[in-house]
């Protein structure tokens, strides 16, 4: 049975230009410092893949995000794509957010019936997928699941300088994460109607 792994970004156009801001980072004044790479957004360095398995092929979105270049984000991929097999199986990129979706990947590179998994995001109030992410993942996919659906809070110690900053400024200190789990799909080689596992607190959506 033939095997492969084969990437699909980032496209050459985006590696220079990761090159470029390198370049541009290392470009200092003279007495200036700078104790950090700032980061980097969109991350244009992600790496997405297809596993093709004989005749069966699974989708991995890595962090990949939308861009209205040609030669970048989805469009580099579905651009380089060269007619492989469509897959039943997507890992959907950036936690679902907006900025990720490219309804052409769905229609050339996912096919009927189709399942996807996202894993979560959480920051702050921020929080990925939020009810409009889940909302179109629905629309575009058969059967959709999340790798953790439930967030706990946790104590944790804070700096006596952090404590009196938070209290000064007006701001609550709250540490929430969102508990382990992860989604495993089985399938049998010839057919296709995988088993489905939610692990930890893994759900469908």
């Amino acid at each position: 049975m033939r095997i492969e792994l084969r990437t699909l970004s980032p496209s050459g156009k985006q590696f220079e230009d990761f090159l470029h801001r390198l370049g541009i980072f290392s470009e200092l004044s003279k007495g200036q410092t700078k104790v950090r790479i700032s980061d980097p957004s969109p991350n244009a360095l992600s790496v997405a893949m297809l596993l093709t398995i004989g005749d069966q092929s699974v989708l991995f979105g890595a962090d990949l995000e939308e861009s209205n270049a040609l030669l970048e984000g989805c469009n580099a991929v579905l651009e380089h794509y060269q007619r492989k097999i469509p897959s039943h199986i997507f890992k959907i990129p950036h936690h679902s957010s907006r900025n990720a979706h490219n309804e052409q990947v769905w229609n050339v590179m996912v096919k009927k019936p189709s399942w996807s998994v996202v894993a979560p995001w959480i920051r702050g109030n921020g929080k990925l997928p939020n009810e409009a992410d889940i909302k179109r993942l629905k629309k575009f996919s058969d059967y959709c699941y999340i790798t953790s659906n439930r967030q706990e809070k946790i104590k944790k110690k804070y700096s006596r300088e952090v404590i009196k900053f938070a209290k000064t400024s007006g701001y609550d200190l709250d540490t929430s994460i969102l508990m382990d789990g992860y989604v495993t799909l089985r399938w049998t080689a010839g057919s296709f109607k995988p088993k489905v596992e939610g692990v930890g607190s893994a759900t469908a959506v």
